[in-house]
């Protein structure tokens, strides 16, 4: 009986923008490294979905505008101000760290950090993702916690958009 009434519990439909554009810049922090790169193209394909659905206007901030200044600096708040947003920006920040080998797959984690400008609305948290081979990385790591990190996206635009936050 109560999965028959979980099953009945739908997903909400996205609170609708009246088209307003938004700058979108995915970014890969290594944990090893001080290097950053831009987000694989699965992240981005997703996140542009989500922000269409959602009504908004999204465009990728190409990673050559970023990438080097980011890559001296670790701040939010300064990496904001790099990019002189004269609109709506979402910086995904995600930091990727192997954790261990556990029941022969490899753990890592993805720690998030969501920022909406000029909202000024942040979310903050950590996805712990399960790669089978050896040879994938950061990259392949944040691909995986793609679907956790839409689903966040998804809540920050609806509270942004209903004036919830």
């Amino acid at each position: 009986m109560v999965l028959g009434l979980l099953a009945c519990v739908g997903h909400h439909a996205p609170v609708q923008s009246t088209g307003e554009a938004i700058d979108v810049v995915p970014v890969l922090e290594s944990v090893e490294d001080k290097a950053v790169g831009d987000g694989p193209e699965r992240l981005d394909a997703a996140l542009l979905a989500a922000l269409k659905g959602h009504n908004l206007a999204p465009s990728l901030v190409a990673p050559d505008r970023y990438v080097t200044t980011f890559a001296k600096s670790r701040d939010t708040a300064r990496r904001v101000e790099t990019l002189a947003p004269s609109g709506n920006l979402l910086l995904v920040e995600s930091e990727v760290a192997y954790y261990s080998l556990l029941s022969g797959r490899y753990r890592w984690t993805v720690d998030v950090t969501l920022t909406l400008v000029p909202a000024g609305l942040t979310d903050h948290f950590e996805v712990p993702v399960f790669l089978e081979f050896q040879h994938e990385r950061e990259a392949e790591a944040l691909a995986a916690a793609t679907p956790v990190i839409t689903r966040h996206v998804d809540d920050l635009i609806d509270d942004w958009l209903s004036g919830t936050r």
